[in-house]
C-alpha cells in the first residue's frame, strides 16, 4: 500500500483529536492550579510585607557592634 497525502492525513490528525478530547478536562484544572499558586503568592507577599513593617516599627534599637571570634586564626597550621 502506497502512502499518499490523503492516507497520511488520517494518522496526522489522531494526536490533534486526542488532545481536543482531553483539553476540556485539563484546562479547568490548570486554571485552578494557576489561581491557587497566585493566591499563595499573595499570602507570602502580604506576610513578608507585614513582617517588614513589624520589624521596622518594633526593632528600632541602634545598630549593635557584633564581635566575631575566630578561635582558629592564631593557631599554626601543619600544612606550612
Amino acid at each position: 500500500m502506497k502512502m499518499n497525502m490523503n492516507n497520511l492525513m488520517q494518522y496526522l490528525l489522531v494526536p490533534a483529536f486526542a488532545l481536543a478530547g482531553i483539553m476540556p478536562w485539563v484546562l479547568p484544572s490548570i486554571t485552578t492550579i494557576v489561581g491557587v499558586v497566585g493566591m499563595i503568592n499573595q499570602f507570602i507577599f502580604g506576610s513578608s510585607l507585614f513582617m517588614l513593617v513589624r520589624t521596622y516599627i518594633f526593632d528600632t534599637t541602634p545598630q549593635e557592634h557584633v564581635l566575631y571570634l575566630n578561635t582558629g586564626y592564631d593557631k599554626k597550621s601543619d600544612r606550612m
